[in-house]
């Protein structure tokens, strides 16, 4: 069995995959999220799949505003509803014997609302591996150990719920799905001030100044669950620019894959679905 857990992230993956004509669970705020059954097309992919929301606004209204937080004990506090859903798919691979497989694509737009930060003294930052990406005109330069920690702040919530899914997850082989890398589309900050965010004018938002955050961003998250045994997966190569930019064939909004970035996710997904064992995860390894 194939699994797959996430928030908005998740439904470029769910369209694509939907087999023509059928009727799709839905998710909401109006029932505890759960893994649900999916519809899937014929050969699409090797096992069946079953697929939860964990979107906030369809978990706060059951489990509160937080999935997974660090105690004052040095402990993990992870919400009764979320342990219960991870232990139905865990449970489930334990009776089914090897081979299931838990596909994660956490909340990943963190980058996107740092870089809408700073709107009065934009800035920018020199990522090393990119010289490429050369400094924005008019943009201050701030010290990448700054955007960095700034980062790190919201990274380490996603973090945290990695580790607990790998924790209560033993018996499954979890792999990570990267949120999709921006796009050059000149409507951002016309799709941002709808989102509920403050007017900004689309020279705030260069294209290269959100490629480094998200770029950054990765980085982090790959650093975060190094002793977690949680591969992540590459971004489909068919689906950015040679810069690393997202094609605007492949886009849904500014953050956000379409239906045929999710078919090339679906395809990468098939193929990392082992009939093999998953090795244990050794408890040490998550603090």
């Amino acid at each position: 069995m194939i699994y797959l857990l996430g928030a908005s992230h998740i439904m470029a993956i769910l369209d694509a995959c939907r087999a023509e004509g059928a009727a799709a669970p839905t998710f909401g705020p109006d029932r505890p999220p759960a893994f649900h059954d999916w519809p899937l097309q014929p050969g699409l992919l090797p096992d069946g799949l079953r697929a939860a929301s964990i979107h906030i606004s369809h978990t706060a209204p059951f489990w509160g505003p937080r999935l997974v937080e660090m105690l004052p004990d040095g402990q993990l506090g992870i919400a009764p509803g979320l342990q219960a859903l991870l232990a139905s798919a865990n449970d489930d691979a334990s009776a089914g014997g090897a081979g299931h497989t838990l596909f994660v694509a956490p909340r990943g737009e963190e980058y996107f609302h740092l870089s809408l930060e700073g709107v009065d003294a934009p800035y920018d930052f020199v990522l090393l591996e990119r010289p490429d990406l050369a400094i924005a005109p008019g943009r201050a330069v701030l010290p990448l150990a700054v955007v960095r920690d700034r980062l790190a702040q919201q990274v380490s919530r996603t973090v945290l719920l990695l580790t607990a899914i790998r924790r209560l997850c033993p018996r499954l082989q979890v792999l990570r799905l990267p949120a999709p890398p921006p796009t050059a589309s000149a409507d951002v900050a016309t799709w941002a001030a709808g989102r509920g965010q403050p007017p900004h004018p689309a020279q705030h938002l260069p294209s290269a100044v959100r490629l480094k955050l998200w770029l950054l961003h990765q980085q982090l998250l790959a650093q975060g669950t190094a002793p977690l045994d949680l591969p992540c997966l590459p971004v489909p190569a068919e689906a950015t620019h040679a810069g690393g930019l997202l094609r605007p064939d492949h886009m849904e909004d500014p953050i956000h894959g379409n239906a045929r970035y999710g078919a090339l996710v679906c395809a990468q997904m098939a193929a990392r679905v082992s009939p093999a064992p998953t090795k244990p995860v050794l408890e040490g390894a998550l603090g």
